[in-house]
């Protein structure tokens, strides 16, 4: 069986979510990545964080980091927009990235990750 197949097979039942599911700044952050795994688990990945709309040079979120994804669970409940309410803010895993390729791929990779715990 094809890699692509493979990874289609393990993202069944995931749900990409339309908002950030965490960092206070998230609302100025034009790099957004949120899934919902079946197994309750939500993966969110943010970057590109602008302090100020007008500038042209992207904050750091963390250490030497300027996107980052961190896991969290929930129980199933929803916000009125369809999106997981988190039950602890507390992450369980993170990893930090200075591309936004980096990110994209890393929000895969824990996906997959944490669809099998």
């Amino acid at each position: 069986m094809g890699e692509a197949m493979l990874a289609a097979e393990t993202m069944s039942g995931w749900i990409w979510l339309g908002h950030a599911q965490h960092f206070i700044g998230a609302r100025r952050c034009s790099f957004r990545m949120g899934t919902w795994l079946p197994n309750g688990y939500v993966v969110s990945t943010v970057g590109e964080f602008l302090i100020n709309p007008d500038d042209k040079q992207f904050e750091e979120i963390g250490c030497d980091r300027l996107y980052e994804t961190f896991v969290f669970k929930t129980s199933g409940n929803t916000h009125d927009c369809g999106c997981p309410v988190i039950d602890d803010f507390l992450e369980l895993a993170s990893h930090g990235y200075k591309l936004a390729k980096d990110a994209q791929l890393g929000h895969m990779a824990v996906c997959h990750e944490w669809s099998e715990i």
